[in-house]
């Protein structure tokens, strides 16, 4: 059992192992843990509808199972389940924005996600996420993750509502079968000729970025210029597009992580910024540095195209 400091704001974790007298009592798992820590059962249970209680299942003469949220407040555990609590107040406070849906497939569901919005959740809880959001508004039908798209980006992306739909979309995602093109605006001005490969490896592994088209973007508060950009990608590495572009001297507008060199120069005409070289993400101070008057990451998903799970027929959506 582990527990982090309380008190105040400080995250609280929590973990216990359901003993037989525990489960003979009849106890619920906002009981037990409430018995636990100091948090109230009303706490407890907000917690619990977030996503942030989890429960490991006990198995006889095997390991437990693996850990599963754990939503219902009367849920009673049976002797040797392990139950944790990850409450962070902070996390738990945010408030979810709100994904418009693109098409319902039935066994997978298109959605157009705000940017802010994550796609999945962490041990902390998943009620301000897009799995969680579509869950939600689909009449509770299970929702799956087969890609992500940057908590700061928008536009389109598929969720499965079926293992098997889950499975033929994480294949057609693993073998590039699926279509993907995205619109940004990146300072600086693109002089070279479309389409162009950007294909440095990142973090050691292949990854290649497509620019299709460019055209001129309206300037930036200092007067430098901008270039709108139309992109597909063949590999889906973390962060590909906003670091391919960051190497080539073409920061995505808005992006604080790979952008901004820090001279305040944004006057960047594309040519020779691109190396072979190997490149694993921004510098600890690039990571650090804070943006003032920072504008949104202008990036968007804004075109799909897969096989549908169950017809097989190959179907596109497009969005502005």
């Amino acid at each position: 059992m582990q527990q982090e400091v309380i008190g105040g704001q400080a995250p609280i974790v929590r973990e216990i192992d359901v003993s037989a007298d525990a489960h003979a009592s009849g106890a619920t798992a906002v009981e037990l843990l409430a018995e636990a820590c100091v948090l109230s059962r009303g706490r407890i249970k907000d917690a619990m509808s977030k996503g942030a209680v989890w429960c490991r299942k006990a198995r006889q003469g095997r390991e437990r199972g693996r850990a599963r949220r754990l939503r219902r407040a009367k849920s009673k555990p049976n002797t040797g389940d392990r139950l944790s609590i990850y409450y962070n107040p902070v996390v738990l406070a945010e408030t979810c924005l709100r994904a418009s849906l693109v098409d319902d497939g039935g066994d997978y569901s298109v959605w157009d996600k705000p940017a802010g919005m994550l796609c999945q959740g962490s041990r902390w809880g998943d009620h301000c996420t897009l799995l969680r959001y579509a869950e939600q508004q689909l009449a509770s039908r299970t929702a799956f993750v087969v890609h992500r798209l940057d908590r700061m980006a928008s536009g389109l992306v598929v969720l499965a509502h079926s293992k098997h739909a889950a499975r033929s979309l994480s294949e057609q995602f693993a073998q590039r079968q699926v279509g993907k093109n995205y619109r940004c605006t990146v300072e600086g001005q693109f002089s070279l000729q479309a389409p162009l490969l950007l294909d440095t490896p990142l973090a050691g592994k292949e990854a290649r970025t497509w620019i299709e088209s460019a055209s001129s973007a309206a300037s930036g508060p200092d007067g430098g210029p901008r270039t709108e950009l139309l992109l597909r990608i063949e590999t889906g590495r973390k962060h590909q597009i906003r670091q391919h572009l960051a190497l080539a001297g073409l920061p995505i507008v808005g992006d604080t992580l790979y952008g901004d060199s820090g001279d305040g120069d944004s006057s960047t005409t594309f040519g020779q910024e691109i190396t072979s070289t190997d490149y694993d993400g921004p510098s600890i101070a690039a990571r650090a540095r804070p943006q003032a008057n920072s504008e949104k990451l202008q990036l968007r998903a804004v075109r799909l195209a897969f096989k549908e799970p169950k017809s097989g027929l190959f179907t596109e959506w497009n969005i502005d």
